[in-house]
């Protein structure tokens, strides 16, 4: 149980210290994914394109 919170606790600190900026989350993204995929899930990165969807009515 110790050994996991170390790896918790340390995997929190890189996500607070990635960069994660309105409209560059990139860095941050690419940390969860990574965590993501060493717990063997699959991800996909979808890539947003800012300049169309912020005159979207629907995006808040």
């Amino acid at each position: 149980m110790e050994e996991s919170q170390e790896d918790i606790v340390s995997f929190i600190q890189t996500l607070v210290q990635s960069p994660s900026l309105a409209n560059d989350e990139g860095p941050f993204q690419e940390v969860f994914q990574g965590k993501l995929e060493t717990l063997g899930l699959d991800t996909e990165k979808i890539i947003v394109k800012f300049d169309k969807l912020k005159d979207h009515p629907a995006f808040v």
